[in-house]
C-alpha cells in the first residue's frame, strides 16, 4: 500500500470513531508529514517546471507567428517580382516578335500636325516598354 493510502486510511478509521489507530496514527505523524511535505516539494517542483515549459512554448509559439508573417511577406514579395518578370518579358517578346523586314504601313499617328505611317514597331516608338518599366518601378524619361 502507498503512503498516501496508508495516511487516508488511518485517518478514516479515526473518522468512524475507530480509535485503535490513533496510536498508530501519532507515532506515525511526524513520518507522514516529513512524506506529505516532500510531495508536496514534488508537486510545486512539477508545477513550476510545468509552469517554465508553458511559457517556453508560448515564446515558441510566438516565434513561429512571426516567421510565419515573414513568410507570407516574402511570398507576396516574390509574387510580385514574378508579376513583374511576366510583364518585361511579355514586352521583350513583342519586341523580339515585331516585324522588322517587311515594313507594312499599319497606322499612323500624328505630331505637330505632321502625319507618320509605319509598323505598329514605328508607331509604339518604345512607348510599350516605358509603360512596363514605369509600372514596375523603373524610372525612364
Amino acid at each position: 500500500m502507498d503512503k498516501i493510502a496508508e495516511i487516508r486510511e488511518a485517518l478514516e478509521k479515526i473518522d468512524r470513531g475507530d480509535f485503535s489507530e490513533i496510536a498508530g496514527a501519532h507515532g506515525k505523524a511526524g513520518e507522514w508529514l516529513r512524506f506529505l511535505l516532500d510531495e508536496l516539494d514534488r508537486l510545486r517542483a512539477e508545477r513550476e517546471a510545468h509552469a517554465e515549459t508553458t511559457a517556453a512554448l508560448e515564446r515558441v509559439k510566438a516565434d513561429i507567428a512571426t516567421v510565419m508573417d515573414q513568410l507570407a511577406d516574402a511570398i507576396d514579395e516574390r509574387d510580385e517580382a514574378l508579376a513583374e518578370r511576366d510583364k518585361l518579358i511579355e514586352v521583350l517578346r513583342w519586341y523580339a516578335e515585331a516585324d522588322y523586314d517587311h515594313k507594312t504601313m499599319t497606322d499612323y499617328y500624328e505630331d505637330d500636325g505632321e502625319v507618320f505611317y509605319g509598323t505598329e514597331l514605328d508607331l509604339d516608338r518604345g512607348q510599350r516598354a516605358r509603360d512596363i518599366l514605369r509600372e514596375v518601378g523603373v524610372t525612364v524619361e
